[in-house]
């Protein structure tokens, strides 16, 4: 019983301790707070510089650190070193004695060391006020409002490289990708169907105005989805945009008409793809330093096909609003719907320009790579039908390793060098006239072209500084490439003609040309970021 009261007294004895260090640190922190704020109000009362402020405080603290000493305790006279504690012998002077916190906080004399750490937790801590620097640092008003503090508080937390977390939205963002990019980019199916079968009437150029129409409506809609995902409204954006979209494909399954097939495919369609496509695009970079959007056409026949397609859209979707989070600062500004003054950054103004020229002929290969094939090349239709599933297996590619290499050197230089390359592919295509040589180029076209796909996002948010309004220019940008996209294809099937007069040369030297002005442009951005060097990351 002794035994355990002696262990008890030291027991308590250690709490008290440690109840004694947590007042005194607690107080020396209320002390410091104390000399801050006079630090503050000695200057903006006075007018003196910082380092005067500083050095005015150090003495005032010096001055009330002055240097009393407590006496030890005496040993316990009860108790030889030499022997064990008698458990019957303890007494009050076997407890150490504590000298009072007050005489603490004002007796104990400061370290250099501890004086240096106070001295830089100030300069750290401090606001900004009328101190006026001996430097060229420009002075605040201590009522004006804090901008600077505003602006943190919307400032999106670090990305999370690695974490489980971070892959969840990766996994989403892919689900999200599958269902636009890759109804999207599949487009040349419908095109291929519509022309011979349920909209024969209809000219080439008519038809392709149902998918050209539906990338505008996706990439407008964007304007308006861009602010909401700014301030946090993710799972607003996927629920609404996954149930029109699935709406809109089984409408397209009943459709018969050619207004009817632009209402569903194009309107309704294209509004639920843009409620969903910005989140993908930019919920990603929110997590993770890099991106990997993917996207892959599926194509099987037709009414049963496009509801399948519905259902798909559905299962995939629920997974991505599942998984997906947002991240915002703690008080996210409102955003204006179209905020004119992004147009402001010249940068940001030349590189839309690009992507909107680049936008005018990407896609058209798209649309009429099956009908070369079999007009042209003389492909069997079986096998012209399957071109466009090879196009987007080269682009799945595409989307991978130009992004990886992107990261390495830099995203224009990998955008400006896909750029050549693809100008040069779409000027070989005039002297391509074999089904071998038509399926070489669909392969390589689609490695080649994806980066105009996945490339502008990062493009776009590395020539934002502020990460909380990149949904808000990515969206902005996109209205911009929608407009592209509406232009490109019917003008190119303009180019072409009909059936009886066709000019492939034509819409191959638009898309060739599209792709030449697009990289120029691109090179001016690059150049204005970093002048004339070569071998610089940009």
């Amino acid at each position: 019983m002794q035994m355990l009261k002696a262990y008890e007294m030291t027991i308590n004895h250690l709490l008290l301790m440690q109840k004694e260090n947590y007042d005194l640190r607690a107080a020396h922190e209320k002390d410091k707070q104390k000399r801050q704020r006079s630090k503050k109000q000695i200057s903006i009362e006075q007018g003196i510089t910082r380092g005067e402020a500083q050095a005015l405080i150090q003495g005032q603290v010096k001055a009330s650190h002055a240097v009393t000493t407590t006496p030890a305790a005496p040993a316990n006279p009860e108790l030889p070193a030499s022997q064990p504690v008698p458990l019957g012998s303890l007494s009050p002077n076997y407890l150490p004695t504590f000298t009072p916190l007050s005489s603490r906080l004002t007796s104990t004399p400061l370290t250099s060391k501890s004086a240096k750490m106070d001295s830089k937790e100030q300069q750290h801590d401090s606001e900004p006020s009328t101190l006026r620097e001996d430097s060229n640092v420009p002075t605040a008003s201590p009522n004006a409002p804090s901008s600077e503090k505003q602006q943190n508080d919307s400032q999106l937390p670090a990305p999370l490289n690695g974490v489980f977390m971070a892959w969840l939205q990766v996994a989403g963002a892919w689900t999200i990708m599958f269902n636009v990019l890759g109804l999207l980019n599949s487009y040349g199916q419908f095109q291929n169907i519509y022309e011979t079968d349920l909209l024969k009437n209809e000219s080439a150029s008519t038809i392709s105005w149902i998918g050209s129409a539906q990338f505008l409506v996706c990439y407008l809609v964007c304007i308006f989805t861009g602010p909401l995902l700014d301030t946090g409204h993710l799972h607003l954006l996927l629920g609404i945009g996954t149930l029109v979209t699935v709406f809109g494909l089984m409408m397209v399954s009943l459709c018969h008409s050619y207004y009817q097939f632009f209402l569903a495919q194009t309107i309704v369609t294209g509004i639920g793809f843009g409620l969903i496509f910005l989140p993908a695009s930019s919920v990603v970079s929110q997590w993770f330093s890099t991106r990997t959007p993917l996207a892959i056409g599926i194509s099987i026949g037709f009414p049963w096909t496009v509801r399948i397609m519905g259902f798909m859209v559905l299962g995939t979707m629920l997974f991505a609003a599942a998984v997906m989070r947002v991240r915002v600062g703690e008080n996210p500004r409102k955003r204006k719907v179209i905020d004119l003054t992004h147009f402001k950054d010249k940068l940001y103004l030349i590189a839309c320009l690009s992507f909107f020229v680049n936008f005018l002929g990407l896609y058209v290969f798209y649309y009429y790579i099956s009908l070369y094939a079999t007009e042209v090349a003389g492909t069997d239709q079986s096998l012209a039908n399957y071109l466009l599933a090879i196009l987007n297996a080269g682009s799945f590619l595409g989307r991978l390793i130009p992004n990886w290499i992107a990261g390495r050197y830099g995203l224009m230089n990998v955008q400006i060098i896909f750029g050549v390359i693809s100008s040069a592919l779409a000027f070989a295509l005039l002297g391509i006239k074999t089904t071998g040589g038509v399926v070489a180029f669909t392969v390589v076209y689609g490695f080649v072209s994806a980066p105009y796909v996945s490339l502008p996002i990062p493009i776009v948010t590395s020539l934002s500084p502020d990460k909380s309004v990149w949904a808000t220019r990515l969206g902005m940008s996109f209205a911009i490439i929608g407009l592209g996209a509406l232009i490109g294809s019917p003008v190119a099937g303009a180019i072409l003609g009909d059936s009886n007069n066709r000019n492939w040369a034509g819409l191959i030297v638009w898309c060739g040309v599209m792709f030449i002005v697009s990289t120029a442009i691109l090179t001016t951005v690059r150049t204005m970021k970093v002048g004339f060097k070569l071998f610089v990351k940009a």
